[in-house]
């Protein structure tokens, strides 16, 4: 059973204490901490004045006059739980507030010779955007959410632009773009991670649209392993499949008649040769080959 309530009903012509807090970027990227400003509150005031009230907090702060105020509702509410408040839920969010505030809070502050209307019982939050270079230089993790937001933004785009990409270049792309700042355009990018990406896809393919026969004699294909008896090296023929399957490895020759199997890296000039800075100022997704 839930402890009772301890300091009665909602007082709604009394000032009671508030905190607001302005966090730097937006609730999605649940930011910690932010500078924290005392408010009074009044239920009988309304919704209108509480945010004219805060304005003249939060402008001071660098915060821009169309921002939203958000509440938490419950004492163990999570930044994720915090909920826009508005004129239609001002009165019911700050009673359901109020009524969990329980009696041995009541005695507490009591005995520090307080009453509950100048505890810090009301908690607002507002978020106050990054300037756009530091939202650009942000990545973010490339949650469920966002790889999956980032597939359909590049699927939309394909079929705009009647792009047919393979899979294991749409998996890198979905990455690349899922760690992008919230909002930023859709990076297709030409680094070297995503050529390599869509030149495998290509070998993929190709090796898929191998000739069926010659896929049964590469399978059943024995090569000779030297085993050592009593210190006499002895040839055993061993069929090649059943020693990948033994071995965990790929049924197929990964090197040889496998995705890398032909690859001849363009030639290049000696005098076009650059410096590979591009591990040095790597692209966002760009960590390394797949």
């Amino acid at each position: 059973m839930p402890p009772p309530n301890g300091a009665g009903d909602l007082p709604e012509d009394r000032d009671l204490t508030g905190v607001v807090t302005v966090k730097k970027g937006n609730i999605e990227e649940n930011p910690r901490r932010g500078e924290r400003k005392n408010i009074t509150v009044k239920v009988s005031d309304g919704f209108p004045v509480l945010k004219a009230r805060m304005e003249g907090i939060v402008q001071g702060m660098g915060v821009q006059n169309n921002f939203l105020i958000y509440f938490k509702r419950t004492k163990t509410a999570v930044q994720s739980d915090y909920g826009e408040m508005h004129e239609a839920n001002f009165a019911e969010w700050l009673r359901m507030r109020w009524s969990k505030i329980t009696a041995t809070e009541v005695t507490r502050w009591a005995e520090e010779g307080k009453s509950p209307e100048q505890m810090e019982v009301f908690k607002f939050f507002v978020y106050k955007p990054r300037n756009c270079r530091q939202r650009l230089s942000q990545l973010r993790r490339a949650t469920q959410a966002n790889m999956a937001d980032a597939r359909e933004r590049l699927r939309e785009h394909d079929i705009v632009h009647g792009i047919a990409r393979g899979p294991i270049e749409r998996a890198h792309l979905a990455v690349t773009n899922a760690r992008r700042p919230e909002g930023a355009p859709l990076e297709l990018g030409n680094d070297n991670t995503t050529t390599q990406a869509r030149r495998l896809d290509v070998m993929q393919q190709e090796m898929q649209n191998e000739d069926e026969q010659a896929a049964v004699a590469r399978n059943n294909e024995y090569r000779p392993i030297t085993f050592k008896f009593n210190g006499t090296d002895m040839e055993v023929e061993v069929k090649i499949q059943s020693l990948r399957a033994a071995l965990g490895l790929p049924l197929y020759d990964l090197f040889q008649n496998g995705v890398f199997h032909g690859y001849q890296h363009e030639t290049v000039a000696r005098d076009e040769d650059e410096n590979d800075d591009e591990h040095e100022n790597p692209q966002p997704g760009a960590v390394g080959a797949l």
